[in-house]
């Protein structure tokens, strides 16, 4: 049942300056900002206008957001919103308002807030095809381009909305069509992460494959198919523990261990 809720939108901007920047937030010590910076983890639209109040801000937010040891507290996630080209019906006036974007904006739906945030994204700078979104995993957004009109001609990026760091995957062999992305932990804090990807091929038989950032080089030798992963599959997610669950089509559920990885290949450990 379909829930009334209002909603307040919110426009987040990024800037390493601002016009009203006073002097005495540019003589605050490091290790004070450090310490504020620390209380904010907990809502990262916090962490975004702390960033905008000044460059000296700015710069102890993302030192510490990007340092190894930085782990983000539990949140309840954000929800993107689709690009609506015509007006909401009056039968979805339980649908959360939102203003009419471009391609260089994108809103989110926070849940814990129930507000409507727009976020200035520049897209246009960031991609150049026809996109779509194929998952996303510790607050990275997987995105399939195409630069042209050819489907089998993709491209996939990984893209973090907040800090607008962008990650190329390297091409799949032969004419794969990528259907779902996840991720074994968050790139910004570990580069040795491991991306898993649902995949169709128009003359072959479909399955999962991964990829190890950092070995295999950025060509198609770097993907590997998982061993008895050849079924049509629905959707595939990681648990916290590093095992991989995949959930397919006939109701089945496949579950492999990479736990270790990034030294040995992940192990097939259930199938029910």
């Amino acid at each position: 049942m379909a829930m009334a809720c209002s909603t307040e939108r919110r426009r987040l901007t990024y800037s390493s300056t601002t016009s009203t920047t006073t002097k005495w937030t540019d003589e605050l010590p490091p290790e004070l900002l450090g310490l504020i910076v620390k209380k904010l983890t907990s809502n990262v639209v916090d962490i975004i206008r702390f960033e905008a109040v000044c460059s000296s801000w700015n710069r102890a937010a993302r030192l510490y957001t990007s340092a190894p040891y930085y782990t983000q507290l539990p949140q309840y996630p954000w929800l993107m919103l689709l690009i609506l080209r015509n007006p909401i019906p009056d039968k979805w006036s339980w649908c959360p308002k939102f203003p009419r974007i471009g391609h260089e904006s994108r809103c989110f739906f926070s849940l814990a807030e129930n507000k409507v945030y727009k976020m200035d994204w520049k897209a246009s700078q960031d991609f150049h095809g026809y996109g779509e979104c194929l998952g996303s995993s510790h607050g990275w957004l997987a995105i399939r381009e195409f630069k042209t009109m050819i489907l089998s001609q993709e491209i996939v990026h990984l893209f973090n909305p907040i800090s607008r760091q962008r990650l190329t995957l390297p091409l799949r062999p032969g004419k794969a069509s990528t259907a779902k992305v996840v991720l074994s932990s968050d790139p910004s804090c570990n580069n040795n992460f491991v991306v898993v990807v649902i995949y169709d091929i128009s003359l072959g038989p479909p399955g999962i494959a991964f990829y190890q950032h950092g070995r295999g080089g950025g060509n198609a030798a770097a993907w590997t198919d998982l061993e008895g992963s050849h079924h049509h599959y629905s959707d595939i997610v990681f648990h916290n523990n590093g095992q991989l669950f995949a959930l397919s089509t006939n109701h089945s559920i496949q579950v492999w261990d990479f736990g270790d990885t990034y030294n040995n290949y992940p192990t097939k450990i259930m199938d029910f």
